[in-house]
């Protein structure tokens, strides 16, 4: 109901894509950045994306276990497949996803959210076939990445980009010993 609202009465597919990656920030942090806004009371409106989201993400705890087993069996095509399946989706969710929000001006605030997890999603097919056939990343190159990862985990407009923890987990996976 909150999605269709947030859609304009339109096709809430892209933003149930895009929710796979998000949640809300935890309760504490919302408080809090309500709180510095001046908008913690009574008659503050749940409307936005943050409000519509479940706690969390069935698709990142998916994305998490196959990120574990190909770490621990490179040749598991099976979780490989399905990481990359996830994260084209994303890919091909983005113009959709960053049409919403340019028609929605509740959905304004979550462009740059978007964006991220499109090149989340980038990053992630990458990660995987490095995984996948066992490559690494120089030191010069893994600290590019975990640059890019702790920038998409901060909070943006009451959301978490999920996804940045498996995504962590492949990382750290491609580091030179």
């Amino acid at each position: 109901m909150q999605f269709t609202r947030l859609a304009n009465g339109g096709s809430t597919l892209a933003l149930q894509i895009l929710a796979q990656a998000i949640e809300p920030a935890h309760y504490y942090t919302r408080q809090h950045l309500k709180f510095q806004a001046n908008n913690y009371h009574q008659f503050e409106p749940l409307n936005r994306l943050a409000d519509a989201l479940p706690p969390e993400s069935d698709t990142v705890r998916s994305l998490d276990r196959w990120a574990e087993r190909l770490i621990s069996d490179a040749e598991d095509n099976e979780s490989a497949d399905a990481l990359r399946h996830v994260f084209t989706r994303w890919q091909n969710n983005t113009a959709d996803a960053l049409a919403l929000t340019e028609s929605s001006y509740q959905l304004a605030a979550i462009g740059p959210v978007v964006q991220q997890v499109d090149k989340l999603a980038t990053l992630g097919l990458r990660l995987t076939d490095l995984v996948a056939r066992q490559g690494t990343l120089d030191d010069k190159e893994y600290a590019s990445v975990q640059a890019q990862l702790d920038e998409a985990a901060k909070t943006q407009d009451e959301l978490v980009i999920a996804a940045v923890y498996p995504l962590e987990k492949l990382l750290r996976a491609t580091k030179v010993e």
